[in-house]
This record gives structure tokens, C-alpha cells and sequence, in this order.
């Protein structure tokens, strides 16, 4: 074999070692991104928005004590009334749910007073001007099922009233709610005309007319429905 062959297989052979050695490497390091992944099982698929599964609720979260429980939706926190673990107070942003499952009245009256319930309710407070007094105009309501005390919710708006303060461009605002049953009463009763009653509000937090919502806004629709849900949960020790 002269020296031009010798080069030529010399020049073949570290070749292919080069090409065997590249292909091992290439092995090695494909078993071990392998390795790197999670199991078949557990990897995610794309996100599609129109077909990924939609993620599972979660349980609410409750308030519960040894005198009620209520659960909670998703932004909403609630705090027991100091001095009254029988009250509740339920809050997101300036929306107030204000629950009382001891509530008693001084006035003496079957179902009791507006102003029973309502002094001290800042949105009410904000538009009443002088208490005691009777709401702006006539409650618009809401038919409820699912509880033994109320059947139906009723919203006030504010209106032109010599005793309330109306927004300076004339809009009609929300100012308060309550739950009751078909003869309006502000006081829902366990046993009929006695007290202790279960008593259930709903108020704005602000001393601004101005600043309260607007009837038919969405969110407050939204709002005054997710209290209502909530207030749908409302479970009472020994009732």
C-alpha cells in the first residue's frame, strides 16, 4: 500500500469514528431531555379557548360560628359584629351585606320601622336627612325562594322627597336593601310579632349622593345578585 493510500484510509477511518461518536452523543443527550419531561400523563396540552377544559369551582369559602354559617363568594369578606357574634358583616369594595340573626326592635310596631334597619347604613344615612323616616319611594322587589324567613328581596332608589338627597344631575341611585316577605316587613320573625327576628341589609359604603350606584348599572346588579346568593346560604343554629 503506498503512502497517497494509507493517507485515504486513515482520512475514512477517523470519518466514520467521528460520525459513530456524533450519534452516540446525540443518543445520550435525547434519553436525557427525555428524562428532563414530566410523564406522559400529567403534560399539559395547549391552552385553547375553545377547547381546553374548563377549570373545576372551587368550594366557597364560609363564615361559620356557633350561630350561623354563610358561604362566600370569590372578592367578599366577611367579619362578625363586634359584641355580636350573632351579626355579620359581608364586604366587597363599598358593598355592605349586613346580617343580623338576633335582631330586636324598640318601636313596638308589627314588622317593625324603616329606621330601625336603616340608621347607620352609610348610603342611607347619606340620603335620608332627617330619621326617623320611611324610604324615598316604594321598594322595587325581587321574588327569592329558598329560605323559611323572607321571600323576596326589596331595593330602594333615591326620588325627589322633601326628606331625601338626590344626585345633582337627577340620576336615581341605589341606596339600600332589605329581605322580606309579602307584607313588607323590615323585620323577618321565628315566632310571628316576637322578638328576636333575623334582619338582612344591604348598603353602600360612602356620604357622597353622588357617589352611589346608579340604577340599572351592571355592576351593581351583579353585586346586589352575588349578596343575594350568598344570603340564599345563610344557615341559622337551631332555626
Amino acid at each position: 500500500m503506498n503512502k497517497d493510500s494509507s493517507l485515504i484510509w486513515k482520512i475514512i477511518l477517523a470519518v466514520v469514528l467521528i460520525v459513530i461518536l456524533a450519534v452516540g452523543f446525540y443518543k445520550v443527550n435525547s434519553q436525557k431531555n427525555l428524562n428532563n419531561q414530566p410523564p406522559s400523563s400529567t403534560t399539559s396540552p395547549a391552552v385553547n379557548s375553545a377547547s381546553a377544559t374548563p377549570t373545576p369551582a372551587s368550594t366557597p369559602a364560609s363564615l361559620k360560628n356557633q350561630y350561623l354559617q354563610v358561604n362566600l363568594l370569590s372578592g367578599w369578606t366577611a367579619k362578625e359584629v363586634p359584641g355580636n357574634a350573632r351579626a355579620i358583616h359581608i364586604t366587597k369594595g363599598n358593598y355592605i351585606l349586613f346580617i343580623n340573626t338576633n335582631a330586636t326592635q324598640a318601636s313596638g310596631v308589627t314588622g317593625g320601622r324603616f329606621a330601625e334597619i336603616g340608621q347607620g347604613a352609610p348610603s342611607a344615612d347619606t340620603v335620608i336627612k332627617s330619621w326617623p323616616a320611611d324610604p324615598c319611594s316604594a321598594p322595587i322587589t325581587t321574588e327569592e325562594s329558598g329560605s323559611s324567613f323572607y321571600t323576596r328581596r326589596a331595593d330602594l332608589y333615591t326620588a325627589a322627597n322633601t326628606n331625601c338627597t338626590i344626585a345633582t344631575n337627577g340620576a336615581t341611585a341605589w341606596y339600600f336593601s332589605y329581605f322580606t316577605d309579602s307584607s313588607n316587613r323590615y323585620f323577618n320573625y321565628y315566632t310571628n310579632g316576637q322578638n328576636p327576628a333575623l334582619v338582612i341589609t344591604m348598603s353602600y359604603q360612602t356620604n357622597d349622593v353622588n357617589a352611589l350606584p346608579q340604577k340599572g348599572d351592571p355592576n351593581l346588579d351583579a353585586s346586589l345578585e352575588q349578596m343575594t346568593t350568598m344570603v340564599k346560604s345563610l344557615k341559622i343554629a337551631g332555626r
